[in-house]
């Protein structure tokens, strides 16, 4: 099989697409297959990163979904043999669906909003645990992968050894992420929350990319700043706790069992944070959290047990078998 992703990576979106579904690739790649990558724009990490996956990277010099990139992406796709197409993006639709099928591509397509008309790929993923198919036109005639089930997990973290927690100690090494360009600039105001309320003797990490623009955060005093760290999987083995944005990396962390105190930052994670805060709302922040209700919520996160639990025993099927190869064989099967 021969694998074409083609991940929207643009500024507004950042890495969190390309890092996704290079779980699927790198799985690809594994079982001895063929994966190549398509994209407007990427920054300098994620590039970095599959150029050291051996994977190729092509450039389309289009905005993403547009007609143009569509049928840049479909001569690419006839260039390389593709036999399945990955669009994840929130600018691909129906049109990219029957344009691949009439090509004879098989085109997997990622969405976790389920706001279209109508969607017709061959298959339709969604990997977060509050999906389900009446999201979607009952007239579909897509095969649905949908739920933790079908969770895209990088090869790190599936072959990580998952650490043994003491669930009552409070926390005293937190995580702070809200990706590698951190748009809205949550990490400062979040590091200055947390630093008094941590206390003597705790540790706050704050991960950045390439791609941060935002103010200086000042280290020293038990705050340091990691920057495109590759080994995600062994710095949060190190990790008690996170404060993180409630995208695509609460699956990371569930995995790792690291509970978290989660910030929705853009309008596509909104159901992710409903999903949690239907059991621990405590630790599930709105996009216009006061500074009051961002220290309350890391008052929780460092004193609470019980919903520290809470948070990680909702994702239930994220620590059940291997998604990612169960992805795999569902995109290899005729």
């Amino acid at each position: 099989m021969r694998l074409l992703v083609r991940a929207d990576s643009s500024p507004r979106i950042g890495s969190g697409h390309v890092m996704r579904t290079l779980a699927l690739a790198q799985a690809a790649k594994d079982a001895g297959h063929e994966a190549a990558y398509a994209a407007s724009a990427m920054l300098d990490g994620p590039a970095a990163r599959l150029r050291g996956e051996g994977i190729p990277l092509h450039a389309i010099d289009a905005q993403a979904g547009s007609d143009v990139d569509l049928a840049a992406t479909l001569e690419l796709a006839a260039s390389l043999r593709c036999d399945r197409v990955i669009a994840d993006g929130y600018d691909f639709d129906a049109r990219w669906d029957d344009a691949f099928a009439d090509a004879g591509h098989g085109l997997l397509r990622v969405d976790d909003i389920a706001d279209q008309a109508a969607y017709r790929p061959r298959w339709l993923l969604n990997q977060n645990p509050y999906a389900a198919r009446a999201d979607y036109p009952a007239d579909s005639p897509s095969r649905f992968l949908l739920g933790a089930d079908y969770l895209m997990l990088r090869r790190e973290y599936r072959q990580a050894e998952r650490p043994r927690r003491d669930a009552a100690r409070r926390p005293q090494r937190i995580l702070v992420t809200f990706g590698g360009a951190d748009p809205g600039n949550h990490s400062l105001p979040v590091v200055t929350a947390l630093r008094p309320l941590l206390g003597r003797g705790g540790e706050i990490s704050v991960l950045l990319g390439s791609g941060y623009r935002g103010p200086t955060i000042p280290e020293g005093d038990g705050v340091t700043l990691l920057r495109d760290v590759v080994d995600m999987p062994g710095l949060l083995a190190t990790m008690d706790a996170a404060v993180a944005a409630a995208g695509s990396t609460v699956y990371e962390l569930a995995w790792m069992g690291v509970p978290a105190l989660l910030v929705q930052t853009a309008a596509n994670q909104a159901r992710i944070r409903d999903f949690l805060a239907a059991s621990v709302p405590a630790l599930c922040l709105g996009p216009d959290a006061t500074p009051l209700d961002l220290a309350d919520g890391i008052a929780t996160l460092l004193d609470s047990p019980p919903a520290r639990g809470s948070m990680l025993s909702r994702f239930g099927g994220a620590t059940a078998g291997d998604p990612t190869l169960r992805l795999l064989d569902a995109l290899v099967a005729p």
